[in-house]
């Protein structure tokens, strides 16, 4: 999904996609959120292991603190449709609920075996996490 991802940004306007944007200001910090959705299933490895898998998204987050500017790459399994804003939410509430109590997360990492057994409490499957930084 990573390779996937990086030859989709050399050149955007050549593959289907849908995308969302949030933009957040608070105490000195700037956060940007970009959500990719695709629905290119073809390109995952063994597409098929996740039932009724529709989509997979990449959540770009950018954030720029005291001139200094984060990368972080997201990468997501969904069985919802490939709506960048409605993946966006599903995923940025998850988030809020997660960091606000202890509730155990509705998206679990891709591992070769599936953690405990449990099943997802949600439709999406965090399944990478790759951050980059960049100095700005």
């Amino acid at each position: 999904m990573r390779d996937f991802f990086a030859r989709f940004k050399a050149a955007p306007d050549r593959t289907p996609h849908a995308m969302s944007e949030t933009v957040e200001k608070d105490h000195g910090r700037i956060e940007t959120q970009r959500c990719y959705a695709f629905d290119q299933l073809a390109c995952l490895h063994k597409p098929e292991q996740w039932p009724d898998l529709k989509s997979f998204a990449v959540i770009e987050s950018q954030r720029e603190i005291k001139g200094r500017t984060t990368l972080e790459h997201r990468y997501y399994l969904s069985s919802l449709a490939p709506d960048a804003d409605r993946l966006l939410r599903a995923i940025r509430d998850h988030w809020s609920i997660e960091h606000g109590s202890r509730l155990s997360p509705p998206f679990m990492a891709e591992t070769s075996e599936t953690k405990h057994n449990r099943e997802p409490k949600a439709p999406l499957y965090r399944i990478e996490e790759s951050p980059a930084f960049r100095q700005g």
